[in-house]
C-alpha cells in the first residue's frame, strides 16, 4: 500500500511540474528581474538548465520577499529559490538534500559608523529583510553577548540598503552575494562581521512537488562534481571564478574572527553574571514583595484546568477556600459559564502563549462579582508539560461603570432620536409611535408605552407602546385614583402626583404587586413612569421597562426627564398647531367671506396711506365703478382718482383731518362724507359719496385712512329731476309758474334800476277743449308742445316762456310781439291757428 501512494504521488508530481510557477524577489545576482522584464541570476541560470534536461516550463513571478513565501506556503508558487534552511522553515516547506549554494551574512555599514567587531553594535540600527533567517535568528545570537540594537526592517533587500542611506540604519545585514553585488555600488561599507553560513535550496510545498526536489537533487549532485558542469559554468557568470571549497578561505577567517568575538563575549558575559547574581537575588526579593502586594487572585493550572496553586489576598474573592484548591478542576469549582470562559482562556494560551480580556461573573456573599483574565502560558522543565499563569482581576467596578456608560449611551441616543422624532412627526400620534419604538432601538428597553388620561372614568388608556410583552398591556386596568389598589402603582401615582416614579426593583417593589405577575414573564426588572404634559396640565404618562435591576441610576433619570420636557414641549407644539390650524382655518373662512362681500357689493372698500397718498388696498368693486382694476388704482396716486376740480379740496381734508388725528381732536368714530366726482377710464366722470374715518394700524403704528366709495348718479339724476319737476312744465318743458315768479322779480328789479321797459304778454289758445274733445289729449299735447317749440324760436336769450296753465302760456317780452298764424300738423290732423 506505502508503495502505491509513494508510486500516485511521483505521477501526480511529475504531471504538475511540466509547467511550473517560480517565485523571483529582487535579491541579485542570485536572482532578479532584468531591466528588460526577464528573470535572472544564478539560481535562475541553474533551474532554467535543469528545466531544459527535464522538459519543464518555468513561468516566472515576480514578488516581494514575504509574499514570496505566502504564495509558496498557498500554493500560488510551486518553486521559491533561494529559501536558507531553518527548522522552522522544514515545517511549512519542503527543502531537496543538496544545497544549491553556500551563504552567509555579513554586515555592511554607513562610512560615518565605526562597526569592527560584534559588540560596537551596542546601541545600533540594523536594517534587516522583514521575515529573513536574519531578522529570526540575529537577535537572539547576539542578546548572549549582553549587546542590546534595534532591529528595522524593510520589505526588501534593497530596501535594507536604503533604510542605511536615508539615515534610517546605521548598518544592513545581508546575504554576501547582494552585499558585494549592490552595498560597494551604493557607498556602504564591508565589516569584519560575518554570521550565520546558510545553505540555499529550492524551496516547494511541504507535501507536493518530491518528484520535483529529487530531480534537482539528482542535477546538484552530479553537476558539483564536475568542474566542467552548467553548475560552475553558471557560478564562473556571475562571480567571476570558479569556488574550489563550498566554504570560502575569506568565511573562515570571518568565523574565527567571530569564534575569537564569542571567546571575549564569553569573558564580558562572565564578568557580567556575577554583577548579575547579585542583582537577580535582590530582583527575587523584589519579585516575592511584588508577589505578596498583587490584590488579584493568581493562580496556577494545568491544560485540563486542574489548580496547582492559588495566592489570594482577599480570599473573600473565591469561590471556595483556598487551602481547598490544589488538585481539584475547575469546573467542579466554578459555575458552568464561568468555568467554560476560563477553560476558553487556558486553551487560547495554549495556542497562542497568553489570553487577555475574558470576563465571567460569580455570585459571591457580598453580591455579584465580576472579574477578568489574564492567562499566559508558563515555559515546562525539562520534560515536563506547559502549566498556565492565571491573574483574576475583581473588575465589578469597571464593569458596572461600563454597564452605566453603555446605558447611557444608549439613552444619549435616544434623546437624539427623540429630538429628531419631534422635529420629523406630524402628528402626536406619530410622534409617540416613534417614541416607543426610538427608546426600545436605541435605549436597549425592553418594552416602552404611552398612556392618555381618560377624564371620563379616570383611567389611563395606553395609545402607543412597542417592544417585547406589548400584549401586557391587553385588557391592562390604571387608575388615577389614589383609593383605588389599580392607581397606587408607579404610571398612576405619576401622573396623580405630577412627578416621576422610579422603580428600580421591579420583582419586589410592593408599589407593582398588582402587575407583578403579568410582567413577570417578560423578564422585567425595573420600570419608570413619567408624567407628560399638555398645556402644562398632566395629561398622560410615558412608562418604559428595563431588564437590569437598577437600570435607572440618577444619570438616566437626568437624561429620561429631558426627554419627557422635550415631549411636553412637543405635545404644546400640536396642540398649537391644531389651534393655529383651526384659526387658520376661520381666517380663511373669514376671508372668503370677506372676498365674497367686497366682490358683491357695488361700494368700493379702500384704505389710503395719507402720507404718500397711496392706496393700501382697494376692493375688486371698483371696476365697475370706474373700469379701473385694483392694481392700476394702487399704482397711481390719489390725484390719479380724481378730477382737478375736487383733488386739491380732498389733499386738504387729508391734511386737516390726520392733524386733527395725531392731536386728538378727532377720533376713529368721526366719520367724513363728502361728494366727490371721480374720472371713469373711459373718459366720463361718476359722481360718488366718499365716507371715511381715521384709524390707527395696530401692527404698524401709521395711520390710515379707511373709507368706502359709493355711486350716487343715480341720485345726482334724481335730484337733477326733482329739480326740473319743481320749476319746469312736464309736458312742454316750459319753466313754470314758480320759475316765472322768479325771473319776474328779478327782471322787475334789473328794470327799475335801469329805467328799461318790461312787458309780460299772457297767450291763450281758444277752442283748445273742441281739439281735445274731438281728436283726443294726446292731439292736444302734441300741439302744446308744438306752440311751445315754436315760440321759444322767436324769443332771444333774455326772454321767458312759460306755461302758466293747460291753456294759458305767458311771455316775457322787452320788445313788441308780432302777430303770426300758425298752421299744424298733429297725428295726420291739420290744424290752423291764429296766436296773438
Amino acid at each position: 500500500m506505502a508503495c502505491l501512494l509513494a508510486f500516485s504521488g511521483l505521477v501526480g508530481a511529475d504531471h504538475i511540474h511540466r509547467t511550473l510557477k517560480v517565485g523571483v524577489y529582487e535579491n541579485p545576482p542570485k536572482l532578479f528581474t532584468q531591466a528588460n522584464g526577464r528573470s535572472a541570476g544564478i539560481l535562475i541560470d541553474l533551474l532554467e538548465e535543469i528545466a531544459s534536461l527535464e522538459g519543464w516550463k518555468l513561468e516566472f513571478v515576480s514578488c516581494e520577499w514575504q509574499a514570496c513565501l505566502d504564495a509558496l506556503a498557498t500554493g500560488r508558487l510551486d518553486v521559491l529559490p533561494d529559501l536558507a534552511y531553518s527548522d522552522e522553515r522544514a515545517q511549512r516547506f519542503g527543502f531537496h538534500r543538496v544545497p544549491a549554494l553556500y551563504s552567509w551574512s555579513q554586515i555592511y555599514r554607513d562610512p560615518e559608523v565605526r562597526l569592527e567587531s560584534i559588540l560596537d553594535l551596542q546601541g545600533k540600527r540594523l536594517a534587516v529583510l522583514v521575515g529573513s533567517v536574519q531578522e529570526s535568528t540575529f537577535e537572539a545570537m547576539l542578546r548572549g553577548f549582553d549587546v542590546h540594537f534595534d532591529l528595522v526592517p524593510a520589505e526588501s533587500l534593497e530596501g535594507v540598503l536604503q533604510l542605511v542611506l536615508a539615515g534610517k540604519a546605521d548598518a544592513a545585514v545581508v546575504n554576501h552575494y547582494f552585499g558585494e553585488f549592490r552595498a560597494a555600488a551604493l557607498g556602504l561599507v564591508e565589516t569584519p562581521i560575518v554570521l550565520q553560513p546558510a545553505k540555499l535550496f529550492y524551496a516547494t510545498g511541504l507535501e507536493r512537488d518530491v518528484l520535483l526536489r529529487d530531480r534537482i537533487d539528482a542535477h546538484l549532485a552530479d553537476w558539483q562534481k564536475d568542474q566542467g558542469s552548467p553548475y560552475y559554468r553558471v557560478l564562473k557568470k556571475w562571480t567571476g571564478e570558479s569556488p574550489a571549497t563550498f566554504i570560502p578561505e575569506g568565511v573562515t577567517r570571518a568565523l574565527v574572527l567571530l569564534a575569537t568575538s564569542l571567546v571575549v563575549g564569553v569573558l564580558v558575559l562572565r564578568r557580567t553574571v556575577i554583577a548579575r547574581t547579585g542583582e537577580l537575588a535582590e530582583s527575587n526579593r523584589h519579585l516575592q514583595a511584588t508577589l505578596d502586594a498583587i490584590p488579584d487572585l493568581l493562580f496556577e493550572v494545568d491544560r485540563e484546568g486542574r489548580y496547582l496553586m492559588v495566592r489570594a489576598r482577599q480570599a473573600g474573592k473565591l469561590a471556595a477556600p483556598a487551602e481547598a484548591l490544589p488538585g481539584r478542576m475547575i469546573q467542579d469549582v466554578l459555575p458552568a459559564d464561568a468555568a467554560r470562559v476560563c477553560l476558553e482562556a487556558i486553551a487560547e494560551a495554549s495556542r497562542e502563549g497568553c489570553s487577555a480580556g475574558q470576563s465571567f461573573a460569580l455570585v459571591l456573599a457580598d453580591g455579584v462579582r465580576w472579574f477578568e483574565l489574564s492567562v499566559a502560558r508558563k515555559a515546562p522543565l525539562e520534560g515536563g508539560q506547559p502549566t498556565f499563569m492565571v491573574l483574576s482581576r475583581d473588575v465589578t467596578d469597571r464593569h458596572n461603570a461600563e454597564v452605566a456608560v453603555v446605558r447611557l449611551s444608549r439613552l444619549y441616543a435616544t434623546l437624539s432620536q427623540c429630538n429628531q422624532a419631534i422635529v420629523r412627526s406630524e402628528s402626536e400620534p406619530e410622534l409617540l409611535a416613534r417614541i416607543c419604538q426610538d427608546a426600545v432601538a436605541y435605549g436597549g428597553m425592553r418594552m416602552v408605552w404611552v398612556g392618555m388620561v381618560d377624564d371620563a372614568d379616570r383611567s389611563v388608556r395606553p395609545v402607543a407602546w412597542f417592544g417585547e410583552g406589548t400584549e401586557y398591556l391587553d385588557g391592562l386596568r390604571i387608575s388615577i385614583e389614589p383609593q383605588d389598589a389599580f392607581g397606587r402603582g408607579p404610571t398612576g401615582t405619576a401622573i396623580r402626583e405630577d412627578r416621576p416614579c422610579w422603580c428600580n426593583d421591579f420583582r419586589n417593589d410592593p408599589a407593582t404587586l398588582p402587575w407583578r405577575e403579568r410582567a413577570q414573564r417578560f423578564g422585567w426588572a425595573a420600570s419608570a413612569a413619567l408624567p407628560l404634559h399638555r398645556d402644562g396640565r398632566v395629561a398622560g404618562s410615558l412608562t418604559l421597562y428595563a431588564a437590569e435591576v437598577g437600570a435607572f441610576d440618577e444619570a438616566a433619570q437626568r437624561l429620561l426627564l429631558e426627554m419627557a420636557m422635550d415631549i411636553d414641549f412637543a405635545l404644546d407644539r400640536f396642540r398649537k398647531d391644531e389651534d393655529r390650524a383651526r384659526m387658520a382655518e376661520a381666517l380663511v373662512e373669514r376671508e372668503e367671506k370677506y372676498r365674497e362681500l367686497t366682490e358683491s357689493i357695488n361700494d368700493v372698500i379702500w384704505t389710503l396711506d395719507p402720507e404718500t397718498l397711496r392706496f393700501l388696498y382697494v376692493s375688486p368693486s371698483v371696476f365697475r365703478l370706474r373700469g379701473y382694476t385694483p392694481d392700476e388704482i394702487m399704482a397711481d396716486p390719489l390725484d390719479a382718482a380724481l378730477t382737478p376740480e375736487s383733488a386739491a379740496r380732498v389733499r386738504e381734508l387729508i391734511n386737516a383731518h390726520v392733524s386733527e388725528f395725531e392731536a386728538g381732536t378727532r377720533s376713529s368714530d368721526e366719520v367724513a362724507v363728502e361728494l366727490v366726482e371721480q374720472p371713469r377710464k373711459d373718459g366720463s366722470t361718476v359722481w360718488t359719496e366718499v365716507v371715511t374715518n381715521l384709524v390707527r394700524n395696530r401692527r404698524t403704528g401709521k395711520v390710515e385712512i379707511r373709507g368706502v366709495t359709493r355711486d350716487i348718479s343715480e341720485r345726482k339724476r334724481a335730484e337733477a329731476e326733482i329739480q326740473r319737476l319743481a320749476h319746469f312744465d312736464h309736458l312742454t318743458g316750459l319753466p313754470n309758474r314758480t320759475l316765472l315768479k322768479d325771473r319776474f322779480h328779478v327782471a322787475m328789479s334789473l328794470a327799475q334800476r335801469t329805467g328799461q321797459h318790461l312787458a309780460v304778454m299772457f297767450l291763450d289758445l281758444d277752442h283748445f277743449k273742441n281739439i281735445n274733445d274731438t281728436l283726443g289729449h294726446d292731439v292736444g299735447d302734441a300741439l302744446l308742445v308744438e306752440v311751445a317749440r315754436r315760440l321759444e324760436t322767436t324769443l332771444r336769450a333774455g326772454d321767458t316762456l312759460c306755461r302758466l296753465n293747460p291753456l294759458n302760456l305767458a311771455l316775457r317780452h322787452e320788445i313788441h310781439v308780432q302777430l303770426f298764424r300758425a298752421r299744424f300738423r298733429c297725428h295726420n290732423t291739420h290744424l290752423t291757428h291764429c296766436l296773438i
